[in-house]
């Protein structure tokens, strides 16, 4: 084989390459997960909240001084259950219990938390547990989940419907 052949037999295989390198499609994987960036980049940031706004969030729902209709927004899905203010400030307030935000704020997805928390309630030992908050509409709320399931240990005969769908 001449030199002219040989230059010409490896400008052709770069060529050939080269122009099926260009026409390969991209797997389906990359480019989910390419979009899937992109449009994470693209959705607005999640403010993160501190465990100090995260106790006072907390304390305002449990709080029975605060009417309900002030607290509207604090409980995850509450605007349909307003009977889950009263409930939850009565139970909290009658086993006269202490519940305390402790440990650090683990995110569980882009827009829920997940913090330890302890329930002291006298006579009888501290119960830890956890607390998921979510971001709802532009604002950090207290779990449904956590308010029926508290609502439920506080006070089982008095468990309102919302917590039973």
């Amino acid at each position: 084989m001449t030199a002219k052949r040989l230059v010409a037999a490896i400008v052709a295989l770069a060529t050939s390459v080269s122009l099926a390198a260009c026409t390969t499609s991209i797997p389906p994987e990359v480019l989910s997960s390419s979009s899937a960036a992109m449009s994470s980049r693209m959705r607005p940031a999640v403010p993160e909240p501190t465990l100090e706004q995260l106790q006072k969030l907390l304390e305002k729902v449990l709080d029975p001084k605060i009417p309900a209709e002030d607290k509207l927004d604090t409980i995850e899905g509450a605007e349909d259950s307003p009977e889950l203010f009263e409930k939850i400030a009565e139970a909290s307030r009658e086993a006269q219990a202490d519940i305390k935000l402790t440990g650090q704020i683990v995110p569980t997805d882009r827009k829920t938390r997940t913090v330890h928390v302890e329930l002291a309630i006298p006579g009888q030992p501290a119960q830890g547990g956890e607390i998921q908050f979510v971001y709802d509409d532009g604002k950090w709320k207290v779990s449904k989940a956590f308010v029926c399931s508290t609502i439920t240990l506080l006070m089982p005969d008095s468990v309102p419907a919302a917590c039973l769908m």
